[in-house]
């Protein structure tokens, strides 16, 4: 029997608010940057990061090992699983129909359609109500105003409840969702059901909503037309009186004035007035900021008017500024600095209401997120074409694993939606280079075929004296074309294992220099060479020490890249990677390249086209086409008192708050940690990201983000307004950086730690309050274990992050775990979640299965716990993590049925060294798995990597097991276990 896996407090492994080392900062001189449009003030507070503690703390002791027998035979009872659905997304409310619930009794599984979701008649406790109670009794609702419900709750909460319903998976990709009737608008409730939830399709269609008084339109149909400069038909403001002086204060923050929750997210959705407050709940106090998110309410609308912006703080105009002297003057939400209203900007104030009388052709004043078209001051430049100059590795193992030929063919594909998204005005360039560098002239000519020149010396790089080695992509789309056939048919009769990368990534870095964009390396080998050479650092010895994060951190070798980097960073270039290599690689040197210049790396190891070409191809396109932000730069302004600690994402920091960002995407995140540095006296507390950004058509654009949340003195009341997705992948990120500065193992307990922390706090928090902090507890084995409602599923990802391959105990290969740790610091909150605990479906119909008579009948699969009581000898099963896909093929899988969905009479002739994806056949059987796995793939950017593990698979069925994170592994504890450990933990102290 494998041992148990052993979770040591130890608090110099804390991950305290306000003590975790900051990540690695890039600095570079001022002088080397183009001269910002404007100068804003830093944030307020105190950037710094206190250092962690390093007092030891005991460990958490396993349940005796008499008791495993025990926990063996009730393997199949209530109180050994789960006894909760795992809904990351909070939509479960705490009522009185708890108490109706069969608490005796293990219930069937599930569809994860089951979760209640508040209506209107739902009451939930409502800081804004209360904080907002005397001004909403001064103002009348208008038509188009929503109005608040003040009636007090009419059902008594009980304080605990041992809530053992349905089991089902964390719900965290977006699934098709039976369509909801639109109902009368309701007021917006900041409650563990509102906006700090997972994003759910019918929650961003708003059904409750009533429409919006203006339609969003695309850039070329402006929503607001008066220009800069032109008079206001408006008279001038008057004065007020104090009673009309008293009824226009800060406005109420309502579902339809804050920045939506696929672009912004906290880790609370209340604020504590006082850093001792914040310490007390031992949360960590976070922001989430997708910039370019998918909405599935519409697109963002754009404001051609001018910019209005704070003389102080530099904020830009939003919902929550505060009129004065009847639209005169306007109160700063982050500073309240008082300023004037430019006399093209006014318009009087309805004193009833407080708001505007243009307000309906005021998107920014009316919406949360908005962005504005920028004006030639924010111009360092005119904004330069999106610019894409290829990079391609063409020694032997480029050529023999068919990496060349499938890279050739996706580059071909895209063309055309280069051109489309730009407007014509894409510029494309292409290299290739082996132990020597080859150009390609692609200038338009009679014969339209390139001109090539090869440079052998690379120990010092010349780039010849040519402008059109960057053309226009609609103007050479011909000589392009032909470029790439030439490439793709080249013969080679030498058989070159050298690889400059550096070379090549230095002579395009000198042909792009004056443009930037973007550059596409794709490399097979280790880096050789003069230039950016690595060495293969002696791994074996270092795995499963201390040592080992050692490998994760860039080489000395490695300087050369991060020089690079922060010459591209400041001619606005960015690099992404594709790698191919058969052996020791090292990612993480190469990966500076990307995480500094906000480029993306891939990681394809031993490559072969006929297994993987699938996957590659798919993502090239997808990094090309998806949607882009050009010449970034973003800064996130705070009121008073919250300061912001560290970054986490593929940034360059600047100053101390502004982000140079070549490029981003929209499968990027950049992840914030706050801190309250001084006590906080208003109402409300306000947050506003500005990406500034040079968009594909060519504009020079302004993306405002701005949410308002209340201000509360209570510690306890901070749990019910957790959002567990937020934290979850902020508590990743801060081990992240404490794996890299530390240990593993470090980073493992650091974990485990906090979990502990946020419960005990819980305890003490319910035992002043029982009534104020309803709890739910886990299992009834472990009745004395009690967690918030919000939260109480962060213990199951706990389990599931120890046990990931990021921070796992077993051996695995640097390359691999430094490539998804740079890629968990920029994946979107759906994605953390699901990486950590992947869905687990069954791909044979169930036997009530109705195929659906029309195309856009809703279809959600029924998803199962992650545990082998689940598996059966009889079927085929998949386990998808948003990276990889695996199918489990039962040993006893009918062949009737084996046959019908792979194509093949039996599973030996089934090659699972070059299977990519499930043929097309015309049965039910076939329909019915596909259906589940477009599903699947459909719910991530990323095209999944499908791997087939036999019954028999002595390679694959270990890492399809180590994905069952409810069950005993070699890395750690079952789920259960762990409860009891928490509850030991926490009862003794």
């Amino acid at each position: 029997m494998t041992s148990k896996r052993q979770y040591p407090i130890d608090q110099s492994n804390q991950l305290s608010q306000g003590q975790t080392p900051s990540p690695q900062q890039y600095q570079q001189q001022p002088q080397q940057y183009p001269q910002q449009p404007y100068q804003p003030n830093p944030a307020y507070g105190n950037d710094t990061t206190q250092q962690w503690n390093q007092t030891p703390q005991q460990n958490i002791s396993p349940p005796p090992s008499q008791n495993q027998n025990g926990v063996q035979n009730t393997i199949h009872t209530g109180a050994s699983k789960r006894v909760y659905p795992v809904d990351p997304q909070n939509e479960t409310v705490l009522s009185s129909n708890f108490s109706n619930m069969n608490l005796s009794s293990q219930q069937p599984l599930p569809q994860p359609t089951h979760i209640p979701v508040p209506g209107p008649n739902t009451t939930t406790y409502n800081p804004y109500i209360q904080q907002g109670q005397q001004q909403q009794q001064q103002q009348q609702s208008t038509s188009s105003q929503q109005t608040w419900n003040t009636s007090p709750p009419q059902t008594q909460q009980q304080p605990i409840q041992t809530f053992t319903p349905h089991i089902s998976p964390p719900q965290t990709q977006q699934q098709p969702q039976q369509p909801q009737q639109p109902q009368q608008t309701t007021p917006f409730q900041p409650t563990q059901s509102s906006y700090n939830q997972q994003p759910q399709p019918q929650q961003y269609q708003q059904p409750q909503q009533q429409s919006l008084p203006f339609q969003p339109m695309q850039p070329t149909q402006p929503i607001y037309t008066q220009q800069p400069g032109q008079q206001s038909q408006y008279q001038q403001p008057q004065q007020q009186t104090p009673q009309q002086q008293a009824a226009v204060e800060q406005p109420v923050p309502t579902l339809e004035n804050l920045c939506p929750k696929p672009f912004m997210r906290l880790s609370m959705n209340a604020i504590p007035n006082h850093p001792s407050i914040l310490n007390k709940v031992h949360i960590p106090l976070g922001l989430n900021i997708h910039p370019l998110a998918h909405d599935p309410q519409g697109p963002v609308p754009v404001v051609y008017s001018s910019i209005i912006r704070c003389r102080r703080c530099r904020t830009y105009i939003n919902p929550f500024v505060t009129w004065l002297n009847g639209g005169g003057r306007w109160r700063c939400n982050m500073c309240e600095n008082i300023n004037d209203t430019p006399q093209d900007y006014f318009s009087p104030i309805d004193f009833t209401t407080g708001k505007r009388a243009d307000i309906l052709n005021r998107p920014e004043l009316q919406k949360g997120c908005v962005e504005f078209l920028a004006s030639s001051d924010y111009l360092v430049r005119p904004p330069q074409p999106p610019t894409y100059f290829f990079i391609i590795d063409v020694c032997y193992e480029s050529i023999v694993s068919g990496m060349l030929n499938t890279a050739i063919n996706a580059i071909k594909t895209t063309l055309k939606d280069l051109i489309e998204k730009s407007n014509g005005r894409a510029r494309f360039g292409i290299m290739t280079f082996d132990d020597s560098l080859h150009f390609y002239n692609l200038k338009s000519n009679p014969s339209n075929r390139p001109q090539m020149f090869v440079v052998t010396d690379m120990d010092q790089v010349y780039v010849p004296p040519f402008e059109d080695f960057l053309v226009n992509l609609k103007d050479g789309l011909e000589v392009v074309e032909n470029t790439l056939n030439i490439i793709q048919s080249m013969p080679r009769t030498q058989q070159k294992v050298e690889s400059c990368l550096g070379s090549a990534l230095k002579a395009a870095f000198t042909i792009c220099e004056r443009v930037g964009g973007k550059l596409i390396a794709m490399q097979s080998y280790i880096p050789r060479g003069p230039l950016g050479k690595l060495s293969i650092r002696d791994y074996q010895p270092l795995l499963g020490t201390k040592k080992e994060s050692t490998l994760l951190q860039p080489s000395n070798d490695g300087e050369f890249y991060k020089e690079l980097a922060l010459s591209c960073t400041s001619q606005q270039l960015s690099v992404d990677l594709f790698l191919f290599s058969n052996d020791y690689t090292d990612t993480a040197s190469l990966g500076t390249l990307c995480q500094i210049t906000g480029g993306s790396m891939y990681y394809y190891p031993s490559f072969v086209a006929s297994r993987d070409g699938q996957v590659f191809a798919a993502n090239l396109i997808h990094s090309l086409t998806r949607e882009t932000a050009w010449e970034a730069v973003m800064r996130v302004r705070t009121s008073r008192g919250l300061t912001i600690n560290s970054y986490h994402g593929n940034y360059f920091l600047k100053t101390s708050d502004l982000l140079g960002l070549p490029t981003i995407d929209s499968d990027k995140t950049i992840t914030l940690q706050m801190g309250i540095g001084d006590s906080i006296g208003q109402k409300y507390a306000s947050l506003q990201s500005a990406l500034l950004y040079t968009h594909s058509c060519g504009e020079r654009r302004v993306r405002v983000f701005t949410i308002s949340i209340p201000v509360v003195s209570n510690y306890q009341d901070l749990f019910r307004y957790a959002d567990i997705s937020v934290v979850t992948s902020l508590i990743s990120k801060m081990a992240i950086d404490k794996a890299l500065s530390s240990s593993l193992n470090d980073a493992r307990d650091a974990i485990a730690n906090k979990c502990v922390e946020i419960l005990q706090a819980f305890k003490a928090a319910s035992a002043s309050n029982p009534q104020a902090n309803p709890a739910v507890t886990l299992s009834q084995n472990a009745p004395k274990l009690l967690l918030p409602e919000t939260l109480k599923h962060l213990p199951l990802y706990v389990v599931s992050m120890v046990k990931s391959i990021i921070f796992s105990s077993r051996a695995t290969h640097p390359d691999l775990r430094a490539f998804h740790m740079q890629r968990m610091k920029t994946l979107d909150l759906n994605s953390c979640l699901n990486f950590f605990y992947p869905y687990f479906y069954s791909l044979l119909a169930p036997p009530n299965y109705q195929p659906p008579t029309t195309p856009n009948t809703p279809f959600v699969p029924h998803s199962f716990k992650l545990s082998s009581d689940e598996l059966q000898r009889n079927g085929l099963f998949a386990i998808v993590n948003g990276y990889t896909l695996y199918l489990f093929i039962g040993e006893q899988l009918p062949q009737p049925i084996f046959t019908d969905i792979f194509g093949v009479p039996d599973v030996s002739q089934l090659d699972i060294n070059t299977f990519q994806d499930l043929p097309i056949l015309d049965n039910d059987n076939s329909r019915y798995a596909r259906k589940v796995i477009e599903l699947v793939r459909n719910s991530y950017p990323e095209y999944l990597k499908m791997f087939v593990v036999k019954s028999t698979d002595r390679q694959r069925r270990p890492e399809f097991q180590s994905l069952l994170i409810e069950d005993r592994t070699p890395e750690g504890c079952s789920y259960y276990e762990f409860i009891i450990q928490l509850q030991s933990r926490i009862t003794q102290n």
